[in-house]
């Protein structure tokens, strides 16, 4: 049976800082093994209990992990195991659900419409028509082209699997609860991709998200003849609430609707918890 010793005298453990951060080298002797068929040999010594596998932490410190293992034959039974750690992020280490994503952060503007300005007032423009003996002001709405804040957030990991049942059921939902200090509804979920380098092995998860801090529901007003009432008019025989449009709802003029669905975004575990 092969017998492990760790770290082994004549290769004591190495440690270097630099601009990578902290990392560190570990050596291992397995005796008395049997060679055999070279490839069988070697795949069973990188499996030997006792032997890091890639991913696992270093014993002196949890926050570097083994990333490369190569194995030398020192005798007919004797092989040499070499051990380097480093910190591994979420796109270097092995495939995780459950790694601290990587995260992006981008700001641009979007373009759109609006009716109103920017404190909620209807672009109306009056016009009075020269020669008009009646003195009609005759009023029309305006509708203009606006560049709108466009905040994104985007995370990164490399995952065991595509995930298809994540892509559909996160993408297009808004955020039901707190999410990345952010207040429900104001988080949409746009795009969910992933794809794999290494035939299926692992996928290279892309989670993409738009802040909205005003939320994602949508306000609709009562038009009059193609016009914004003013805030002090009442809207037919219906109407139910004070005057003004301060607070939306059934008789005012103005009211607001969720038109995306609201979904937990927790179990995508992209949120930072240390």
């Amino acid at each position: 049976m092969a017998t492990l010793y760790a770290d082994i005298s004549e290769q004591p453990p190495t440690y270097t800082w630099d601009a990578r951060g902290f990392s560190a080298t570990r050596t291992f002797k397995l005796d008395n093994v049997n060679v055999g068929t070279p490839p069988t040999v070697i795949a069973s010594i990188l499996g030997y209990p006792g032997l890091p596998l890639r991913g696992d932490p270093h014993p002196g410190d949890p926050n570097i992990q083994a990333d490369s293992i190569s194995i030398e034959a020192i005798t007919s039974t004797q092989f040499k195991a070499t051990v380097s750690y480093r910190r591994l992020s979420a796109a270097t280490g092995e495939p995780s659900t459950t790694a601290i994503p990587l995260p992006s952060l981008g700001s641009t503007v979007q373009e759109g419409e609006t009716i109103v300005d920017a404190f909620g007032s209807p672009l109306n423009v009056a016009y009075l028509p020269q020669g008009d003996t009646t003195q009609t002001v005759q009023v029309q709405p305006a509708i203009a082209t606006v560049q709108r804040p466009n905040a994104m957030i985007r995370f990164t990991r490399r995952e065991p699997s595509p995930g298809f049942d994540i892509t559909t059921g996160y993408t297009g939902y808004t955020n039901a609860s707190p999410f990345l200090g952010a207040a429900p509804n104001t988080m949409l979920c746009t795009r969910i991709e992933s794809n794999s380098q290494d035939d299926g092995y692992s996928w290279m998860a892309e989670y993409e998200f738009q802040f909205r801090p005003e939320t994602w529901t949508v306000g609709v007003y009562f038009l009059v003849n193609g016009q914004i009432p003013p805030n002090d008019s009442t809207i037919g025989p219906t109407y139910s609430g004070p005057p003004g449009r301060s607070a939306p709802g059934l008789g005012n003029g103005f009211n607001v609707f969720n038109v995306y669905g609201q979904v937990d975004f927790g179990p995508l575990n992209l949120e930072r918890t240390r």
